[in-house]
């Protein structure tokens, strides 16, 4: 299964790692906490990634921007979608 824009990967990983970037057609505003629009602008390009965490193995679509110090983040929609329990204490995620 292809799943369309449910995960965002930082800019700069992206470069250092090569990852290859597509220009979006349509700009894309993101709002965080409170309808706040994120403070790096419009989202314009995407990210096609193959993720692998232990077992689970799959193509995700990933929406390019300035993360901080993150890397990748998940949408919470496509950790339901998933079933996915997060063990915050061990950093474990479980796909069910």
């Amino acid at each position: 299964m292809f799943f369309a824009d449910v995960a965002f990967i930082n800019q700069e990983y992206a470069c250092h790692d090569m990852i290859p970037l597509q220009v979006r057609g349509v700009r894309r505003q993101v709002e965080v906490i409170e309808g706040r629009t994120i403070e790096s602008g419009d989202i314009m390009h995407l990210a096609k990634v193959g993720m692998e965490i232990q077992n689970h193995k799959e193509p995700l679509r990933m929406f390019v921007t300035r993360l901080g110090p993150y890397f990748i983040i998940l949408d919470n929609m496509y950790l339901r979608v998933q079933n996915v329990a997060v063990q915050f204490a061990s950093n474990i995620l479980m796909f069910g």
